[in-house]
């Protein structure tokens, strides 16, 4: 399976249609409030991290795209 680390998530789109594909939502990265919010809602399990700019590669899970 092929696993997804999603930056500039927004409100997860493009994650769903990765899952609808069959692959697997690893890591997801938003910097608006809101749309973390909705991505909690939908990935509670998913390690969501705020802002890209402060974001360190070891703490970005092994993903294949």
């Amino acid at each position: 399976m092929m696993r997804v680390a999603s930056f500039f998530a927004g409100i997860g789109g493009f994650d769903l249609g990765f899952e609808r594909a069959g692959m697997k939502v690893v890591f997801q990265c938003e910097i608006d409030p809101f749309f973390r919010q909705i991505l909690q809602r939908h990935w509670p399990k998913i390690p969501l991290h705020d802002d890209i700019t402060d974001l360190a590669p070891t703490a970005i899970p092994a993903a294949d795209l």
